[in-house]
């Protein structure tokens, strides 16, 4: 059955293709969480560093941003820059 059609949930058809498709759903999370788990495990196994790599913060004094990049005009109509280095490299 195509996923554009409507379809009636009440009838006992309906209940049992919604069911199918819940227990589909479920048997696809199980394996998404299983192969998870083994490459988290192969990946300690291996002393591979785990997670979101760390945010590069820039030296201080330095502008994150070339001057060359135009600040969005949304960012000047609210202010959202108002006080910090960008504002004064940016505008």
């Amino acid at each position: 059955m195509p996923l554009t059609m409507p379809t009636e949930v009440r009838p006992p058809a309906g209940t049992m293709n919604l069911n199918v498709l819940n227990a589909v759903a479920q048997f696809e999370r199980g394996l998404l969480i299983e192969r998870t788990q083994s490459g988290l495990k192969r990946a300690k196994s291996e002393k591979k560093a785990l997670g979101r790599a760390k945010r590069r913060v820039p030296a201080p004094g330095v502008h994150p941003v070339p001057n060359s990049v135009p600040t969005p005009p949304m960012l000047r109509r609210t202010g959202a820059l108002a006080g910090t280095k960008c504002q004064k490299a940016c505008w």
